[in-house]
């Protein structure tokens, strides 16, 4: 994709990345004067070695090598000035104060078609419940599927657990104390019902048709599960 030749080697019909020192596989602008490259640390199996790609298209001179351990991954960056692979939201880093390198946007065709230049693909951060909490517990789910946290605030909290050795129960309850304009947004109507729920006045134990008479909502109807011969 790129013409690289120099940058691998042909294994059992496969191509791999050639390291002349064993450890580091250079980018062609300083393959022939290390001293030129930057280190770039990355851990697992190669995480993220599409980098390798981009350095040949931007004339980026990383020397790229893979941590032979979790440790390793960690001590490395925190040794020297490098560039490493990160992921967010994490706080393994964290105290390095890690910033992205912009690449042109992700390109799914281009990716699939094995050109890496651009951007990854980026995951999307989901809340995800069990698929009945809506309908067990409507106000914890109504809470949920309104809150949300930016990553700025996430990244902010983590560095509040690492600077004063609170536990994240801590970090949380002294966050809602100090921000209850911003969660009291995401408390639920408790008359906005769900089905299989009516309007409901606790104070006369009545259903009611009118909202403003109701205080919360109850279930109209009770099922109890059977079990029969057909299941």
């Amino acid at each position: 994709m790129t013409g690289d030749d120099g940058g691998v080697v042909v294994v059992n019909n496969h191509f791999k990345a050639f390291c002349p020192d064993e450890h580091f596989w250079r980018a062609p602008v300083c393959r022939h004067d290390p001293t030129q490259c930057i280190l770039y640390v990355t851990g697992g199996d190669g995480w993220n070695l599409d980098v390798m790609q981009r350095t040949a298209a931007y004339s980026i001179p990383l020397g790229v090598g893979v941590a032979n351990s979790w440790d390793n991954y960690l001590l490395v960056p925190k040794t020297y000035k490098t560039m490493f692979f990160s992921w967010t939201p994490d706080d393994s880093l964290l105290d390095l104060n890690p910033v992205n390198v912009i690449y042109p946007p992700y390109n799914a065709y281009a990716h699939s078609q094995g050109d890496l230049s651009t951007a990854s693909s980026r995951t999307p951060l989901a809340k995800m419940t069990s698929y009945d909490l809506g309908y067990l517990a409507p106000d914890l789910f109504k809470l949920l599927e309104k809150s949300a946290f930016d990553i700025d605030l996430i990244y902010s909290l983590m560095r509040t657990k690492q600077e004063t050795g609170a536990t994240p129960e801590e970090v949380a309850c002294n966050w809602l104390k100090k921000n209850e304009a911003r969660w009291s947004q995401w408390i639920p109507d408790p008359t906005l019902c769900i089905r299989g729920f009516g309007l409901y006045d606790a104070t006369t134990e009545t259903f009611s048709s009118s909202r403003q008479a109701a205080t919360t909502c109850k279930a109209q109807l009770l099922s109890l599960e059977i079990v029969d011969e057909s299941g």
